[in-house]
């Protein structure tokens, strides 16, 4: 079936769905099951063992469940409220460990380097699902799967829940 052009009106309510969604924080994040197999998360846990793996999926969590999807680390103040978000399972974070972690993110790719250095942490990839699940959420609220947002099988799935 054909995609048909949404009107101003439902274009307005898609792109006001699409950006109140989009900086919500997320109670569910679709995750690969092979995630563990990425190069860089490969070359990270090779270098620093298997809590460096848990470590960034902790990050992910934390990023996920914040509004914006980002940490603003521009200053002592953000790397100390890091700090004590990765703290988990009994073991407390410095701020200065936490910078030593980012930057080894940084350095493999994880997260955004050039936003790094300008003082947020952002994974584009968590970036690009958190807009897929928005634009599922856009789209139901149409009341129609048929509009030209090119969904995807899996954003319609996430949508229902």
């Amino acid at each position: 079936m054909a995609r048909r052009e949404l009107t101003q009106q439902e274009q307005e309510q898609f792109d006001k769905v699409l950006a109140e969604t989009m900086t919500k924080p997320l109670d569910y994040v679709r995750h690969d099951a092979n995630a563990r197999c990425d190069e860089a998360l490969r070359r990270a846990t090779a270098e620093h063992g298997m809590s460096f793996l848990g470590s960034w999926w902790v990050l992910v969590e934390l990023l996920c469940s914040k509004s914006e999807h980002e940490y603003d680390v521009s200053d002592l103040t953000g790397w100390n409220i890091l700090a004590l978000d990765m703290s988990t399972c009994g073991r407390l974070w410095t701020a200065d460990e936490c910078r030593d972690f980012c930057e080894q993110l940084a350095e493999y790719g994880l997260i955004e380097r050039e936003l790094y250095d300008m003082g947020r942490i952002v994974n584009d990839r968590i970036c690009r699902e958190v807009e897929k699940y928005a634009r599922a959420v856009a789209g139901k609220s149409l009341g129609s799967w048929k509009t030209n947002t090119a969904l995807s099988g899996n954003a319609k799935r996430d949508a229902k829940r």
